[in-house]
């Protein structure tokens, strides 16, 4: 057994450790689009210039989407149409999307407060509060994304840990194969992977990492005996065709 070839990159690969880097990404994105919105919003309020718009129109737009119960439910944005006058005279005419206060507070013809940039009229800040409220939700798919990575992360740490221990320190036992577990994820109808559930010779249950069901099938058939070894510090046991190369 201590011939056989063990790599830190291969045990990662095999617990598709990559799934790890997801929120990662995820909160390297939403932490990018805050900090962009963050500094827009700061541009607006120290180089804008305030001036007032006229309404042309509020509308709103439902859009109809399948939720992952197979529930239908509605997605509204609300938009207003605008006109002003820049420091140069010149009309400039746009749409904005708004907050649904903002929608139902505005009639068309009512003036309010905008921002234009004086480079750009056509940059405008109609409603602060939309994108305050923007910032706000991306700061908070940052903190969970992040939340997320700081919990699972760990996990994969001390199981690598734990499978490179058992690999190089730890007893062989005899186990039997009990049945195949299905992961909760899914593919349309079919489970996305499946377990190795076993029962070893001192009766503890241990489960294989997760893996094709046809794949398992062809190496470990349910009443098969089995070698799995056991990390000596969490005494977590550890299908041998999860450790090594073979």
């Amino acid at each position: 057994m201590a011939e056989r070839r063990i790599s830190i990159l291969l045990l990662l690969q095999r617990q598709r450790a990559w799934l790890a880097g997801i929120p990662l990404v995820i909160a390297l994105i939403a932490g990018t689009l805050a900090l962009v919105q963050s500094q827009r919003q700061q541009t607006f309020q120290t180089e804008g210039v305030e001036t007032e718009a006229r309404i042309l129109n509020t509308r709103e737009r439902v859009r109809r989407t399948t939720s992952s119960d197979g529930s239908p439910r509605r997605e509204r944005s609300y938009f207003a149409d605008y006109e002003f006058e820049s420091a140069d005279g010149t009309t400039h005419q746009g749409e904005e999307r708004v907050t649904a206060s903002f929608y139902r507070n505005t009639n068309r013809g009512d003036t309010v407060p905008i921002r234009y940039m004086p480079d750009n009229p056509d940059q405008v800040s109609l409603d602060p509060s939309y994108q305050g409220g923007l910032i706000r939700a991306l700061v908070i798919v940052t903190l969970i994304a992040l939340g997320v990575s700081g919990y699972v992360i760990p996990r994969y740490w001390r199981r690598t840990a734990a499978m490179l221990r058992a690999a190089r320190e730890g007893a062989a036992r005899q186990a039997k194969v009990q049945d195949y577990l299905p992961s909760r994820a899914r593919i349309g109808d079919e489970p996305a992977s499946w377990r190795l559930h076993w029962r070893d010779e001192t009766g503890a249950e241990g489960e294989s990492l997760n893996q094709g069901r046809m794949w398992l099938m062809a190496h470990a058939r349910v009443g098969d005996t089995i070698t799995v070894m056991v990390d000596p510090v969490s005494e977590q046991a550890f299908w041998e065709r999860d450790l090594y190369a073979m």
